[in-house]
């Protein structure tokens, strides 16, 4: 996949799609790769789909190089694809507003998670943080591992699908 990209020859590929849990056969032209928590990523144009989008390399089941070359889309730029998103996941862009508790709030504030944070201390040492991001499965990823030191304040339903997490959670741990 790499030398197709440095080649710009288009790639086959088997798929392994987790929404649906089935093998598909696509036709990329590979733009760019993308590192993101030890997995590597390959964003290209999907000849199937008719636009970029981003595939986990370990789920291609299948590559064939194709005598077919491309051009990079006109405008592409990988920063500008990955603007919003919390990590590779795209979807609709929404804001988010949390607030930390006391005892992670220096933790949370000394460390920039995304280019739209706004971070704002109370009065009793709790920190409010405000993303614009596009999507919501990875940032709710990152929020419950905060455990009982974060509360989503909105949007409403990222509040919901958290508090509906929790209690998964907890029937777990009652039995």
């Amino acid at each position: 996949i790499y030398q197709a990209s440095i080649e710009k020859r288009s790639v086959s590929v088997r798929y392994f799609t987790m929404e649906n849990k089935k093998i598909t056969e696509r036709v990329i032209d590979p733009y760019a790769f993308k590192l993101w928590f030890g997995i590597w990523y390959l964003v290209g144009y999907c000849h199937l789909r008719e636009e970029v989008r981003t595939f986990r390399i370990d789920r291609i089941r299948e590559v064939e190089r194709l005598d077919r070359r491309f051009t990079v889309k006109d405008g592409f730029d990988l920063d500008d694809f990955f603007e919003g998103s919390w990590g590779i996941v795209k979807g609709k862009r929404c804001r988010v507003k949390l607030k930390f508790s006391p005892e992670v709030a220096d933790f949370v504030g000394e460390i920039n998670w995304h280019p739209s944070q706004k971070l704002a201390k109370n009065v009793d040492g709790s920190l409010l943080a405000e993303f614009e991001v596009m999507g919501l499965n990875e940032i709710k990823i990152w929020i419950l591992g905060f455990g009982k030191d974060v509360e989503v304040l909105k949007p409403a339903e990222l509040r919901k699908n958290i508090r509906e997490i929790i209690c998964g959670m907890q029937s777990i741990y009652d039995r």
